[in-house]
C-alpha cells in the first residue's frame, strides 16, 4: 500500500490508474513494481497523446523460461559472445594409415611375383583303350582290298581272344591308336574243315542297361545272304548283349554310337582248334569285314563283294 495524495492506493490500483494520473505517482509506481510485475494492463487514457487515441500496452514478467529481458544487453554496449566448442561428430572415419616412404637412401624392395602352378599335363588316352587287352593268343592277320568301298579281310582270328576295334579309316588291333567301336566274338558251333561253324558276337555293353556313347551295339542279320542287302530300311535287331549264333555265311552288324560308324562282318570260316596253354581257345574264324562312315547302316554299295 502507498500513500499519494492524501489518498492511500492498492498495488491494484496503482497498476491500473489513467496515465495522467500515474505521472503524479510515478514514485508509488516504483515502490510498488514488485506487485505489478506480471500483471497486463490494457489502458485507454483520454488525454494522452496528441490525437486522444487509445493505447495499448501489454507487458510480461521476465521469467526463468523467458530470458530475453534479463539477456539483453544495456543500451551503448556490445554483446559479447562466449566460444561455444562443436560436440564430436558421430561415426568419425578412422585415419587411414600412414605411408610407409623408406628413409633415404635405403631402396624400397618389390614383393615377390605371385608365381602360380602350371595346369596339370593334359593326359590323353589311348585312342583304343577301351579295348580289353590282348590274351596271350596268336593275332589275326588283316587285309584291306584295293578295289571298292573300305572292305577286307580277317584271318586267324581266334575266338574270345582279342577284341578288334573299327573306324572309319579300318579295322584294327588293339594298341594301334585308333578311335572307334568295338567288335568281339567267340565259338558257338565249329568244324574241322570250318563250313559248319556257328559264333556268337557280343556288344561292348554288355551288361549295362542303357546304351552310352561309347557303347557298340550288334545285331545279327537273319536271311540276309548279301551284304547289299543291308540298307538302312532294314530293321536290325540292335542288342546291348549277345546275339543269337550266326552261321557261316550269315551276316552280323556292329554301331558305334560315339563315331557313328558301322562294321558288317560276314562269317566265312569257324574252324575248331584247340590251342594250348595260356591262350586255351577252341577255334579260330575267318571274316570279311565291310565299313560304311556315313552314318547309316546302307551297305548297297557293298553288293556281290
Amino acid at each position: 500500500m502507498a500513500r499519494v495524495d492524501g489518498r492511500t492506493w492498492s498495488p491494484i490500483e496503482l497498476c491500473t490508474v489513467p496515465m495522467n494520473a500515474k505521472s503524479r505517482v510515478v514514485v508509488a509506481l516504483a515502490l510498488a513494481s514488485s506487485a505489478c510485475g506480471g500483471i497486463v494492463r490494457d489502458r485507454g487514457d483520454a488525454g494522452a497523446g496528441t490525437g486522444g487515441g487509445a493505447q495499448t500496452e501489454n507487458r510480461t514478467r521476465p521469467t526463468a523460461s523467458s530470458p530475453a529481458d534479463s539477456a539483453s544487453p544495456p543500451a551503448g554496449t556490445t554483446p559479447t559472445l562466449e566460444p561455444t566448442t562443436a560436440p564430436p561428430p558421430t561415426g568419425a572415419l578412422t585415419p587411414p594409415p600412414p605411408t610407409r616412404v623408406p628413409p633415404p637412401g635405403v631402396t624400397a624392395t618389390p614383393p615377390p611375383p605371385v608365381t602360380m602352378p602350371p595346369p596339370p599335363p593334359v593326359v590323353i588316352a589311348p585312342a583304343d583303350a577301351g579295348l580289353p587287352p590282348p590274351l596271350p593268343c596268336p593275332p589275326p592277320s588283316i587285309h584291306v582290298s584295293q578295289v571298292g568301298p573300305l572292305h577286307g579281310t580277317i584271318e586267324g582270328w581266334v575266338e574270345s581272344s582279342r577284341a578288334l576295334g573299327f573306324s572309319s579309316a579300318g579295322v584294327f588291333l588293339p594298341g594301334s591308336g585308333h578311335a572307334g567301336g568295338i567288335a568281339t566274338w567267340s565259338i558257338a558251333t565249329s568244324s574241322s574243315d570250318g563250313r559248319s561253324g556257328s559264333a556268337y558276337f557280343y556288344s561292348s555293353g554288355l551288361g549295362q542297361v542303357t546304351p552310352t556313347t561309347d557303347v557298340t551295339l550288334v545285331s545279327s542279320a537273319p536271311s540276309v545272304t548279301d551284304i547289299g542287302q543291308i540298307t538302312a530300311n532294314v530293321m536290325l535287331p540292335w542288342t546291348m548283349d549277345v546275339t543269337p549264333p550266326v552261321l557261316v555265311g550269315e551276316f552280323v552288324v556292329f554301331h558305334d554310337l560315339k563315331t557313328n560308324v558301322y562294321l558288317a562282318l560276314r562269317v566265312d570260316a569257324v574252324v575248331g582248334e584247340s590251342l594250348p596253354p595260356p591262350c586255351n581257345a577252341l577255334a579260330v574264324g575267318s571274316f570279311t569285314y565291310y565299313l560304311q562312315a556315313n552314318g547309316s547302316p546302307d551297305f548297297t554299295a557293298f553288293k556281290g563283294m
